[in-house]
């Protein structure tokens, strides 16, 4: 799981720059793949938001219509949300330089994650 949370920090800094909010959560890895919309619909599954996933894999993926289903999820994710930390732009673009090695040592492996 570090490889793949490497492959995706590579991207950070770019998306910072592009205005995404990027919390990284604490407690643990979360593999969840929950997606919410106007607070009516909302997905929930396996499904990777990638050409491997979405083409190649096995995944699966709920849809719901149900404003109080969704306003759960919604709600938990504020609770998750209150236990990870905002990756702030600056901060991140001054990381060290072993955390920028890492990132690109994944670089040759990462259409296989």
């Amino acid at each position: 799981k570090r490889v793949c949370q490497l492959a995706g920090q590579r991207h950070y800094e770019e998306l910072t720059a592009c205005g995404v909010k990027i919390y990284q959560y604490q407690p643990t890895m979360m593999h969840a793949k929950v997606l919410t919309i106007d607070r009516v619909a909302a997905l929930i599954g396996s499904t990777n938001f990638n050409r491997r996933s979405l083409e190649h894999d096995e995944e699966v993926m709920l849809a719901v219509l149900d404003c109080e289903f969704t306003d759960a999820l919604d709600a938990h994710f504020d609770e998750d949300r209150e236990k990870s930390v905002l990756i702030e732009r600056g901060r991140w673009k001054r990381r060290d330089a072993l955390q920028r090695v890492r990132e690109a040592a994944v670089v040759p492996i990462r259409r296989y994650l």
